[in-house]
């Protein structure tokens, strides 16, 4: 394992600067838009052209690859992420902010397929877990570790625009400078939304409404934290909680899905989590900082592994050799999902105050904790044809799934 590492460094390297520059960007945009004046719904629309950045990007960056290869790819999108920050910090233009965000959300996307095809032509079937555990983990701590940095400036000035830039172009030089080989080009995944649709209802509706809830909470929880507390290290700490308690919660959950039914793991999570957003958007005014940050880790734990358990809910009821395709539909439905929530949520911020945005979250839970009972029965008519150990994932690109030891060989 340690001289695959090493034969990956310049490639984790170029990782783990990318999401440095990529955490500090992900808590600057919605804070500096608060500063900036921009309402609730533009910054709800500066949002979801991120997220719809991300869906194009699935679709098309493939088709880039192979056409001009991985580094060329990765260093076109490094490029475009580094310019669209650097046009952040210097024009406060709304429509322009918009065209930047899904620029960014295009390249960010771009540059997860091509460091993780490449992750993953280089892992074999015997250390693949291990690469993605340790690929995921570098992925939290490198982004947990950028957003903290919003700390060293003001949110309306360039300077941390420029910072997050500097880390996105100094990813280019060890990857540029790699002598190893290039990976295949990223394989076109077939997708059948119907056929997942018909065997997993259950695991669908859980992917959209994890979409919702958690592409509300990236873009507009900045600004319910900032409506009674306008510290910007305490926004820091709420959002970095809440991405540090999804990733921790993943493995007990996980196991726990694996040894009771999963759909039933996946219904009390999301009932966790719903009740968790009715305190935290009831008694989150009332709450001292501490309160505020074991809060958001609990929230983090119930609502942002839902992506994961249905996945493995999906793959339960899935044939063999049909991990990626069926991640390729999970994924991008997560996308289309996270690019429609947050105007929702903007518009019932704005007729109802800002505090509530917690509470619309908790809606969206409990009604898909209502609407899942009924799909969960139609599901168990489905035959449970691939049943596997649960694993933790993110929500990066569908180039992972080939890492993901559920792949089959032929898949990968």
């Amino acid at each position: 394992m340690t001289r695959l590492l090493v034969s990956l460094f310049a490639i984790l390297l170029t990782d783990a600067l990318l999401l440095l520059g990529h955490g500090l960007h992900s808590i600057l945009v919605p804070f500096s838009s608060v500063h900036l004046g921009f309402s609730t719904l533009q910054i709800s629309l500066l949002t979801s052209a991120y997220f719809s950045g991300f869906v194009i990007s699935c679709l098309t960056t493939p088709i880039i690859v192979r056409r001009v290869g991985h580094i060329r790819s990765l260093v076109v999108c490094a490029t475009l992420f580094a310019i669209s920050l650097l046009l952040l910090g210097l024009i406060h233009h709304f429509a322009l902010w918009v065209i930047l965000r899904l620029v960014i959300g295009i390249a960010i996307s771009g540059i997860y397929m091509v460091v993780e095809s490449w992750l993953n032509e280089r892992a074999s079937n015997t250390n693949r877990g291990r690469l993605l555990s340790i690929y995921n983990a570098m992925n939290l701590l490198m982004m947990v570790i950028g957003q903290q940095l919003i700390v060293f400036g003001k949110p309306d000035e360039p300077l941390l625009f420029i910072i997050a830039a500097c880390f996105i172009l100094l990813a280019i030089i060890p990857v540029s400078l790699t002598l190893s080989l290039t990976p295949a080009p990223i394989h076109k995944i077939r997708l059948n939304i119907p056929k997942v649709w018909s065997h997993s209802k259950l695991s669908m509706l859980g992917i959209i409404a994890a979409g919702l809830t958690t592409a509300a909470f990236w873009g507009l929880s900045p600004l319910f934290v900032n409506s009674f507390n306008g510290d910007a290290f305490l926004t820091t700490r709420f959002v970095s909680s809440a991405i540090l308690g999804g990733a921790l919660w993943q493995w007990p959950l996980g196991k726990l899905s694996d040894r009771y039914r999963r759909g039933i793991v996946i219904m009390c999570t999301a009932s966790v989590g719903a009740i968790i957003s009715f305190i935290i958007s009831w008694q989150g005014v009332n709450l001292d900082e501490w309160g505020l940050i074991i809060l958001s880790f609990l929230w983090g734990g119930s609502v942002m592994t839902l992506h994961s358990l249905c996945l493995a809910h999906a793959n339960d009821r899935s044939e063999p050799g049909e991990f990626v395709m069926l991640g390729g539909v999970v994924i991008l439905t997560l996308g289309i999902a996270s690019a429609v929530g947050p105007p929702i949520f903007a518009l019932g911020m704005n007729y109802f105050g800002t505090q509530k945005l917690y509470f619309f979250i908790g809606l969206v839970l409990v009604v898909f904790v209502i609407i899942a009972e009924r799909a969960r029965r139609l599901d168990d008519r489905v035959p449970k044809t691939n049943i596997s150990p649960h694993i933790s994932t993110t929500r990066t690109s569908q180039s992972i799934l080939e890492m993901d030891p559920r792949a089959s060989e032929k898949e990968t």
